[in-house]
């Protein structure tokens, strides 16, 4: 009887710790913001298009999650976890084009994916 309590009890000090560190692998109550980066107008592109145009540099997200500066990938994208609310997104390429802002805040809800693209519109 003793073996079977210990056993019983083991399996619940198990079961709880599994618990315990599946709770830690996430991040709950927060969702995800990604968008690109890029320019519309101008000079031609390297592909001979006028249309938008990835730009490789840093975008800026502000709100009740402070405020977060990520580099962009070298296609403009870039991606944040953050905790759920409004934000206001802004990108520069820095000593060259911006700061620009996406067309308006987003909302950032927890366990989704939000969508805040920033496109410079340059001359």
């Amino acid at each position: 009887m003793t073996r079977k309590t210990w056993s019983g009890a083991y399996c619940w000090v198990v079961v709880a710790a599994l618990l315990g560190l599946a709770g830690c692998t996430g991040s709950p109550g927060t969702g995800t913001l990604t968008g690109r980066f890029a320019a519309s107008g101008g000079p031609l592109g390297l592909a001979g298009t006028a249309g938008p145009r990835p730009l490789h540099g840093s975008v800026t997200v502000e709100g009740p999650g402070g405020r977060h500066v990520v580099a962009t990938g070298s296609d403009g994208s870039y991606r944040l976890t953050l905790p759920p609310g409004t934000y206001s997104v802004t990108a520069e390429v820095p000593g060259g084009t911006g700061p620009c802002q996406a067309d308006r805040p987003v909302t950032v809800t927890s366990g989704r994916t939000s969508r805040a693209d920033v496109v410079c519109h340059v001359r």
